[in-house]
């Protein structure tokens, strides 16, 4: 699924399916990962880059994306520097 992400071709199964596994996760799961003004610039355009330089792993990156509200990594223009994350 996160090779569907890169491209920006996620399925509507996809994104339902994503959506009822994010449904299951408790507010204290997720963490707020604040990011220098450098780094968002650095990454703009670019959201799966800042995850893994943040070295979250891949098997989170779909519900990183869903979380922030992000529909594909070419969507994040450097403005959000705070970003929600899953705990490891």
């Amino acid at each position: 699924m996160i090779n569907k992400l890169v491209t920006g071709s996620v399925s509507k199964e996809d994104l339902v399916n994503l959506r009822n596994r994010f449904s299951s996760i408790a507010e204290n799961d997720i963490i707020v990962l604040e990011i220098t003004p450098l780094n968002a610039r650095m990454f703009k355009g670019d959201f799966l880059g800042l995850l893994a330089f943040l070295d979250i792993p891949p098997n989170l990156w779909a519900m990183t994306l869903e979380l922030n509200h992000i529909e594909n990594t070419i969507d994040y223009n450097g403005d959000q520097l705070k970003i929600k994350a899953l705990r490891r």
